[in-house]
């Protein structure tokens, strides 16, 4: 559309980059610059090396782009971070792409301010936030916005009238026409202030611009999940700093007492309503278009042949433009227009970035969150399951996630097992995800103003499956009166914008699911009183599966290491280990033929008497390999197809476990979302042969190192499996070896994946086997003095010990970092049917 518009449209601005939604899903000013700048970067790339425009019009290209931006209620700052934007701008413009003519590299944009620190409490100081960001993008003549969009204050509690419209219009023709502010030069220049917080911004930006050109650009940045991640962050210590007071929100967490407000007196009238006879309108007319387009006065021609030449414009290297205009000339509709894209692109779902997201609140014995631990896990224990489930989804066309991600990232810290699917879901689908699930509970997220009509129809569907039991929580901008109709419609609760306290929220949903499911209501421990209810959330939508301390793998008699807080992963998955299968210790590996015990399925690989081999695994089969992974969808769709083919042989549900082999560069850079793509997952594998051919190795020998290079060139490529498996507590297997003769080379590879930490490494010649047992099972010696670490602190840790936190083996001060790394010896030595040659002595005194 660029290279179009530049020769056909000089006049017409193609692209507007837009910064705004990072903002409001938490980015930071330094964020929100580099990520927008990275974004123009990688559409100005594209449209330089596509070779459509000619070098020498690359100033037209720059000229006609703008920006849409974000202004906080920080205005200082803000204005700042407008001051940063252009002189980055200017210096990216001439630098990267040489242009001289400073018109062209003029940093244009306009602006809305913030609507994610608009309130539902107290809303009328949602009047002089709107303002003071105005004023973050109009002070600054250098820095001044093109054009300005103003919420209005009863956003956060449903829809404006055309009068809380004219509101915000007012505001900005008062600053316009009655103040002097237009008068003056830049009132800023000069100021040492200003300029130091300038500087500060562009150098950071920088830095973070630098971080994501090395991953390979934005598109690299966006597939391999890191904006996202970093945004759910950023979000996440927000939030946090708001409940834990830390920052300040007039009328939320700060003076909270209010006089009347005339202006919400009645509000069922402060807000716009829609019929709700418009949809239906609109979808009429839409049908009535396509039925009467080929009729006069229109008398369009078939879009069929305009929309096949769309598609094949698609497959190829053609400019869309002039088949997207052959398609409006033919009448076709937008939906017509995505759906033959779609066709030839698939449907692109970004990562989620909230399994990387940290723990934003501290969950210490007596704290908020550990009490909320607490009552999950005991509930999940009077249910008889491993974990509570949770399915957030949000249905409908909103497309604003921000507060489904933060509710999915305190449950995931709470011990709740989350389903989390992404944006833009029907109701069908979010109730096969949770029945095919067997979900404790379901939070649907709606911003969009269509609650009245999308909750009903997710309760109705679950009424028709049977599923009554599973309590629906619906979150988002939504009035009271929609509210009161809701609960009578039977949603468990309803949370606005009001309920921050997302702790708080996670407790309530745990009480709804106890109340669902005729449990007692919880009491806590601690004393005899009732608590009281915690107040309400906006639910999100994600996936986790959180292990709680004391849950990880060990030795038998011994407590496991604290898993981690949690794992996020799409709908369709049947549940994890916990829930219906032991995977099988990792022991040595056998010479005999596992068949009878334990038997894995290379998906996809055709080899004689593989069909019979599937037919006949039966019971036996306990885990498919699935080759050449290169997205997280590849692995929810092999566990999906699992899951039909155990119903229909009458299997338990999740019992078949997944292998996913890396093998490409794609694979590599989408590992930590595909290790997160299903409860099935057991293993993550290099294939080394596939993936050298795919970065253009110079070796044709299958794991040597390439000629030229002096340091270990698979040593990123390894550690980056290593870190998605371990962050998801899943095993990490070096692949094969081919030349299968030289045993003392299979050796040397071998060393550095067990060194690494991998648990081991394929096998394909019987000679192999004993040098593998040897590598990766731990010395006797090792396994001696590990055992003699977990004595040694079980010892200094009882009462007999004195309950210490520390103890002495020998010369060796020991603590609980030295029990978990001697946890892991043990129990490999445990696993290869090790036995102890040496015995732990109390110390003396």
């Amino acid at each position: 559309m660029i290279a179009y518009t530049v020769s056909r449209l000089p006049r017409w601005n193609p692209i507007n980059i837009c910064s705004y939604h990072l903002q409001e899903a938490g980015a930071t000013p330094v964020q929100e610059i580099a990520y927008a700048m990275s974004t123009a970067i990688a559409v100005l790339d594209a449209v330089r090396d596509s070779g459509q425009v000619p070098r020498e019009r690359m100033g037209d290209v720059v000229g006609r782009i703008s920006f849409f931006v974000n202004a906080g209620v920080r205005f200082v700052e803000e204005m700042c971070k407008m001051r940063a934007f252009g002189r980055i701008w200017d210096q990216v413009t001439r630098e990267r792409y040489g242009i001289e003519n400073p018109r062209h590299r003029r940093f244009r944009y306009g602006v809305q301010v913030n609507s994610l620190g608009l309130t539902e409490a107290q809303p009328e100081n949602n009047v002089q936030r709107i303002v003071l960001e105005m004023l973050a993008v109009t002070l600054s003549k250098d820095a001044r916005a093109r054009a300005v969009q103003l919420p209005a204050w009863n956003e956060a509690l449903g829809l404006p009238r055309p009068w809380d419209q004219q509101w915000s219009l007012r505001i900005q023709q008062v600053l316009a026409y009655e103040s002097d502010l237009l008068e003056y030069d830049d009132i800023f220049e000069g100021s040492k202030v200003i300029e130091e917080k300038v500087e500060r911004l562009v150098a950071d930006s920088f830095a973070e611009m630098g971080r994501i050109e090395e991953m390979g650009g934005a598109m690299a940045a966006v597939e391999s999940g890191y904006l996202k991640s970093r945004l759910v962050s950023s979000h996440a210590e927000r939030r946090a700093r708001i409940e834990s007071g830390e920052e300040k929100i007039i009328g939320v967490n700060a003076f909270e007492g209010t006089e009347p407000n005339p202006l919400t007196a009645d509000l069922d009238t402060a807000i716009q309503t829609v019929d709700p006879a418009v949809e239906a309108r609109v979808i009429a007319s839409l049908e009535n278009w396509r039925d009467t387009r080929y009729q006069p006065p229109f008398n369009h021609p078939r879009p069929c042949k305009a929309l096949e030449k769309l598609k094949e414009a698609a497959r190829g290297t053609a400019n869309l433009m002039e088949a997207t205009l052959e398609c409006a000339r033919a009448g076709a509709t937008t939906g017509e227009w995505a759906g033959a894209l779609r066709e030839v692109f698939g449907e692109f779902r970004a990562p989620t970035g909230v399994s990387s997201a940290p723990v934003a609140v501290a969950a210490e014995e007596g704290s908020a969150l550990s009490e909320v631990r607490r009552r999950v896990e005991l509930t999940a224990k009077d249910l008889g399951v491993g974990k509570l489930r949770f399915l957030v989804g949000k249905p409908g066309l909103d497309g604003h996630s921000n507060g489904a991600e933060q509710i999915a990232v305190r449950a995931r810290d709470a011990g709740f097992e989350v389903v989390y699917q992404g944006i833009r879901l029907t109701p069908e689908q979010i109730v096969d995800a949770a029945l095919a699930e067997d979900v404790h509970a379901v939070g649907l997220s709606i911003l969009s103003g269509s609650h009245a009509r999308l909750v009903p129809d997710v309760l109705e569907r679950l009424r028709v499956a049977g599923a009554t039991d599973i309590p629906v929580i619906a979150g988002g901008i939504i009035p009271n009166g929609d509210a009161e109709r809701l609960r009578a419609a039977g949603v468990a609760a309803v949370f606005t914008p009001k309920d921050f306290d997302i702790t708080g929220i996670i407790g309530r949903i745990v009480d709804e699911i106890r109340n669902a499911n005729k449990l007692d209501p919880w009491r806590s421990p601690h004393d005899d009183r009732q608590p009281a209810s915690p107040s309400p959330f906006l639910p999100g939508r994600t996936r986790l599966e959180p292990a709680l301390p004391g849950e990880g793998p060990g030795p038998p008699g011994r407590p496991g290491l604290p898993g981690p807080g949690g794992r996020v992963r799409a709908a369709g998955q049947a549940r994890g280990a916990a829930h219906h299968r032991q995977v099988p210790e990792r022991g040595r590996l056998d010479r005999q033929d596992p068949r009878g015990a334990r038997q894995r399925l290379d998906h996809g690989v055709d080899v004689p008497g593989r069909r019979d081999g599937r037919r006949g695994a039966g019971q036996n089969l306990d885990c498919v390999m699935l080759p050449k992974v290169q997205t997280a969808e590849q692995i929810v769709a092999l566990d999906l197809l699992l899951t039909q083919i155990e119903k229909a042989m009458g299997f338990e549900v999740g019992r078949i476990g997944i292998e996913a082999q890396i093998e490409n560069a794609r694979g590599l850079n989408n590992v930590n979302e595909i290790a997160t793509a299903s409860r099935r997952l057991e293993t993550i594998v290099f294939g080394p042969a596939d993936f050298m051919a795919s970065i253009n190795m110079k070796s044709l020998v299958v794991g040597e190192q390439p000629r030229g290079y002096p340091a270990d060139a698979y040593h990123y490529i390894l550690m980056k499996i290593l870190m998605a498996a371990r962050a998801n507590d899943l095993q990490a297997i070096d692949g094969p070896y081919l030349q299968i003769r030289n045993v003392d080379g299979y050796r040397e590879v071998a060393r550095r994946a067990a060194a690494l930490g991998f648990d081991g490494k394929w096998v394909l010649h019987p000679g192999q086997v004993e040098a593998s047992n040897e590598i990766f099972s731990p010395s006797q010696e090792d396994y001696d003095h590990a055992e003699l670490i977990l004595d040694a602190y079980d010892h200094c840790t009882s009462e007999a010990g004195g309950r210490k936190g520390s103890a002495m083996l020998g010369d060796e001060m020991i603590d609980e970092a030295s029990r978990k790394m001697a946890l892991v010896i043990s129990g490999k030595g445990r696993a290869a049917g090790m036995r102890r040659t040496s015995k732990f002595e109390i110390p003396e005194g």
